[in-house]
């Protein structure tokens, strides 16, 4: 009797442990934990179900799938040197032309990501973030760049003046299309432009010549102001030559004024005063210590009384 207590409590324990062992894996089967800076999209006998679960410890049904899906910006490079990027995915270069038909070659960057809300159908549409890449990114991406380069002459694009236009004209063009699809564009940026060496070698050759043109242009203004300065300098001089001279004549007319008019006030003041010539006569006498004097004809200022 005890033996079969003891045989059935064996069997008891064994089936509880395999049906805690059972709950164990439908519960582990059941965890859907997703790492930051991705979603996993659940999926049910190879289809989507259409549930996305966010980072974190999600829970689901123990026979559904799930498939993780990156929702980080992520980047597209076409560069001359696309093994030595650090891009999420790299690529060469775009061939173009220009409105005016001159070869150039641009490297860009496109920094893209997948909304959580479009992660379904994406997946539906192109089942992995590669094949996001090459059928909408990479393929609208260049073909855009390259027929927007036709709006824009070589020398607008060379100068840089064209750049920032054609950067926003492409951008514009791919978030709509991006759109579409699902992606979303976070920015797209001209990385540069290059020219053939030839289209190179007329510019700068251009560029020198005008320099040229505006190196005399100021040389022959510098001559002309020179030649001006030089007029100016010597026009002053002259003008100050002539106030000299036009200041002596005033003086020396002053001078001769005033001597006439003081001969004239002497002549005046002898016709009402004649004394006044005797008196002067005799004021000069005054420091005359001998002299020679005529015998006869003098009139003495005192008459003499002759003996």
């Amino acid at each position: 009797m005890i033996r079969r207590l003891q045989s059935g409590q064996s069997i008891g324990i064994v089936g509880l442990g395999i049906g805690l062992a059972v709950v164990g894996v439908l519960v582990f089967l059941s965890l859907a934990p997703v790492r930051f800076g991705t979603v996993k999209a659940v999926t049910f006998a190879g289809g989507l179900s259409g549930v996305v679960y966010d980072q974190g410890l999600n829970f689901k049904l123990p026979w559904q799938g799930t498939q993780t899906f990156n929702i980080q910006r992520q980047t597209y490079e076409a560069s001359e040197n696309p093994n030595s990027s650090t891009a999420n995915f790299t690529d060469f270069v775009i061939a173009a032309k220009t409105a005016d038909g001159q070869s150039i070659e641009v490297s860009y960057t496109v920094i893209f990501r997948i909304v959580p809300s479009n992660v379904v159908s994406v997946l539906d549409n192109y089942g992995s973030m590669e094949a996001v890449v090459e059928n909408i990114v990479k393929a609208k991406s260049r073909s855009e760049a390259r027929k927007s380069a036709q709006n824009y002459e070589a020398g607008t694009l060379y100068s840089g003046v064209g750049i920032k236009l054609y950067e926003s004209e492409v951008a514009g063009i791919l978030a709509e299309g991006f759109t579409d699809e699902g992606v979303f564009l976070v920015e797209f940026l001209i990385r540069g432009i290059s020219f053939e060496r030839l289209y190179v070698d007329a510019i700068t050759a251009k560029q020198i010549a005008a320099e040229n043109i505006v190196t005399q242009s100021n040389n022959a203004r510098a001559a002309v102001f020179e030649r001006d300065r030089a007029v100016t300098l010597a026009e002053a001089d002259a003008a100050a030559k002539v106030l000299l001279a036009e200041a002596d004549a005033a003086r020396i007319t002053l001078l001769a004024d005033a001597q006439a008019l003081a001969i004239t006030l002497q002549g005046v003041a002898l016709d009402e005063y004649p004394q006044m010539t005797q008196w002067e006569f005799v004021s000069h006498l005054a420091n005359v210590s001998w002299g020679f004097l005529p015998s006869e004809g003098i009139t003495p200022l005192i008459p003499i009384p002759t003996p």
